[in-house]
């Protein structure tokens, strides 16, 4: 059973799909693949199936690793292994039990989903804002709803590095 974060996540990657899906038939023969700060297209490429698909397919390639392969992963080391997590107060880290390590992983595991979910929102507005300038109903793709999004990962990463010191002084603290 997937958690709410995790359900998010998937259907946030479902929706880049959708999008990219949805505008394929009315894309022209070229696409924007680049755009200045003030968001007017300043490179272009032939529409292929990896031209297209290629944004969609990283998105979900940063979803599973974030949301899904990266938590599971980290979660074992830290029992196991906790010389392989370069964290935050890393000694302090190491001298814990594996119980108390993994809690202090597990800290940071939901924002690190988060942190997908924000990656999917921020894939699905350059979808959208590509195929919109590419067949004309924009002229440019707006900036200020990517500079958002950038922002929101930018603090969903403070908010990994406060949790997994929080989580690493409650540890401490506990022993």
């Amino acid at each position: 059973m997937l958690r709410p974060p995790h359900l998010v996540l998937v259907v946030a990657m479902v929706a880049v799909w959708w999008i990219a899906a949805l505008a394929w038939p009315e894309l022209p023969a070229r696409i924007p693949m680049h755009f200045d700060l003030s968001g007017r297209p300043d490179s272009w490429t032939a529409t292929s199936i990896w031209s297209w698909f290629g944004l969609p397919a990283l998105a979900t390639g940063i979803g599973l690793v974030f949301g899904f392969l990266l938590p599971w992963v980290a979660t074992r080391l830290a029992a196991k292994h906790p010389t392989w997590i370069n964290v935050i107060g890393r000694q302090r880290f190491q001298m814990l039990p594996a119980a108390a390590r993994v809690r202090v992983v597990a800290a940071m595991m939901t924002w690190l989903v988060w942190l997908a979910v924000a990656l999917q929102a921020l894939m699905f507005e350059l979808v959208r804002g590509i195929a919109a300038v590419a067949t004309g109903a924009q002229a440019t793709m707006p900036p200020v709803p990517l500079f958002v999004l950038l922002a929101t990962v930018l603090v969903i990463v403070v908010g990994v590095v406060v949790s997994q010191v929080r989580a690493l002084r409650r540890e401490t603290q506990r022993r």
